[in-house]
């Protein structure tokens, strides 16, 4: 509702100005404290048209605003006209907005549009460490955002199921492989197995190369490669996908880079036929000089393709399938170039959709003593990291329990269950807070920390709002909203700040699909769950002596909750009735 409130001070304005509602919505801005007012316009990019100071121009514009309904006043300050809000005609509104909208109301946003999200894409034969989080949770949210705003989302995991490692992982288990030690704990033998390769080889280098033959081998077909190959991947599509159920992801389609391996032949003859391919030292490249980049490799000395030459073949078979108006790869910010090069071979090849393929980069994770690693089996699994979230959180939830009577107890399941939930949601939260060009520092304290700007606060004031609304119901009764009356009465100034964080929200997550951060949701929870917290430390909402002001109240902690669930969900997040 943001923008609603400046479109009506650009229509204000617009009858005195040369300019359109949208540049002078562009100019609106917030005071720097609350009793400056809630909007101000400034009136410098004035001065030369109008040949006066912008502190004249200001009161000239004021003396000429018609009065408004939605404005309390309207204030020449400076070189601003400030506008306040009339605040209780605000809250209503807000309130109404807040409290009868539905998924249509945001599903119309995008007018059905088509967004392709590529995210997540571990590797096979690989744990899903907490270094695969960042492109699973920043990916996951976007994709309920865009959905949010009426998407048609097309969730694609990209898995790493192809390339030299495998032919890495196929010499090892040849030369040191076992049966039952594979079949046992399959994951972690194989990152075992990963990690002796490439300790072996750093004394006998001769690896590397048996390494790419067995991996020319698998693309060719050989059988025994074949058979290795496909049970490094069963096994981790296993592992994989109960690591997603546990923290709530699901995908469209599971097209790994063995997918296009039989797409790939047609990729390199177009691009052949538009002359687009050299030679070099053997092996086969599009020449990217001209556009200040190294070359794209496609092909290796020994016929081998690459992860670019599968991308390309990838690209091309998602625009067939889908003709989407986005394309978006959640992929760490490392592989930039790599996106930059696929890219423009895409352009040359005279793909004119390639304009609507973006790389939505991010920052690493990283220990406090350096890069994770799997090279070097220095690596933390997530699944370790959300079980000691648990079991934290299940300390928290028994302390609680043991003051409740036997009547109100809750069963071990039940308790366990809530557990999980709260795990998830702090190792969630705990990445999608941060800016996702940053570099997140693992902090065990940080990510479990039950106080402060973490998902658990969040969890407990969604919970806390479920709280009072059964109290309120118990003691007071139904709430009353879709024919409540007028609401002049609730001018608190609580009640204010909690009705402008709300007013917020459509914007916020337009905002946070625009710019493909998540975080903006994160900090925008935040915020609302302090105003809330504020608003409930000043004001009684249940009040049996005074019903009326009672259920005005709780209007604003039922959007609250309403909001605060939304926006949790949007981050992937499922939020709870109780802790």
């Amino acid at each position: 509702m943001d923008t609603y409130y400046k479109k009506k001070i650009a229509a204000l304005l617009s009858e005195h100005l040369s300019l359109s509602d949208n540049e002078i919505i562009d100019l609106i801005g917030s005071p720097p404290k609350k009793d400056m007012g809630d909007y101000a316009f400034p009136c410098f990019t004035l001065a030369k048209v109008f040949k006066k100071s912008p502190q004249v121009i200001a009161q000239d514009l004021v003396s000429k605003l018609p009065t408004e309904p939605v404005f309390q006043s309207m204030e020449a300050m400076g070189p601003y006209i400030n506008f306040y809000l009339n605040k209780s005609q605000f809250i209503k509104d807000v309130l109404q907005k807040v409290l009868t909208w539905t998924e249509e109301d945001f599903k119309s946003i995008a007018g059905g549009k088509t967004v392709v999200i590529d995210f997540s894409s571990p590797n096979i034969a690989k744990p899903f460490s907490i270094a695969h989080l960042r492109s699973t949770a920043i990916g996951n949210a976007l994709a309920h955002i865009f959905d949010y705003i009426g998407y048609r989302v097309v969730r694609i995991n990209h898995l790493g199921d192809w390339g030299t490692s495998f032919g890495k992982l196929i010499v090892a288990y040849k030369r040191w492989g076992d049966e039952k030690a594979l079949s046992q704990a399959p994951i972690q033998y194989l990152l075992d197995l990963y990690v002796r390769f490439h300790k072996e080889v750093e004394e006998h280098g001769e690896l590397e190369e048996e390494a790419k033959t067995w991996f020319k081998r698998l693309e060719d077909g050989n059988d025994e490669a074949l058979v290795l190959w496909n049970r490094f991947k069963e096994e981790s599509l296993k592992e994989f996908n109960r690591m997603y159920d546990v923290i709530g992801v699901s995908f469209d389609h599971y097209w790994g880079e063995s997918f296009y391996q039989d797409k790939i032949d047609p990729v390199l003859k177009e691009i052949e036929d538009k002359k687009l391919l050299t030679e070099s030292q053997g092996a086969t490249i599009v020449d990217l000089e001209t556009c200040d980049m190294p070359p794209l490799l496609l092909k290796k000395q020994d016929g081998a393709t690459l992860y670019a030459t599968r991308d390309l073949a990838a690209a091309l078979y998602r625009w067939d399938q889908f003709h989407f108006d986005e394309m978006i790869y959640v992929v760490g910010g490392e592989q930039s170039l790599h996106f930059k090069q696929v890219f423009k071979v895409l352009e040359m090849m005279g793909h004119e959709w390639v304009e609507h393929c973006e790389h939505v980069g991010f920052g690493l994770i990283q220990f406090k003593d350096g890069k994770m690693s799997t090279r070097k089996g220095k690596i933390i699994f997530l699944e370790d990291v959300i079980t000691k979230a648990k079991e934290l959180a299940l300390e928290k939830i028994k302390e609680t329990e043991a003051e409740k009577s036997d009547d109100e107890a809750s069963s071990d399941v039940d308790m366990d269950e809530r557990a999980l939930k709260i795990g998830v949601s702090s190792v969630i939260f705990s990445d999608l807070k941060n800016g996702r060009l940053k570099d997140v520092l693992f902090d065990w304290e940080e990510i479990l920390n039950p106080r402060g700007e973490t998902g658990i606060y969040l969890q407990y004031t969604h919970a806390r709002l479920c709280g009072i609304i059964r109290k309120f119901e118990t003691r007071i009764g139904p709430i009353e909203y879709t024919e409540r009356g007028e609401m002049g009465s609730v001018t608190e100034e609580a009640s204010f700040d909690i009705a402008k964080e709300l007013s917020n929200f459509r914007d916020q997550v337009i905002y946070a699909a625009k710019t493909r951060e998540p975080s903006v949701i994160a900090r925008y929870l935040l915020n609302l769950a302090q105003a809330f917290s504020t608003y409930y430390r000043v004001y009684h909402v249940i009040n049996e002596k005074d019903a009326t002001l009672s259920q005005e109240r709780i209007l604003s902690v039922l959007a609250v909750k309403k909001v605060l669930a939304d926006g949790l969900r949007l981050l992937g997040i499922e939020p709870m009735d109780r802790m």
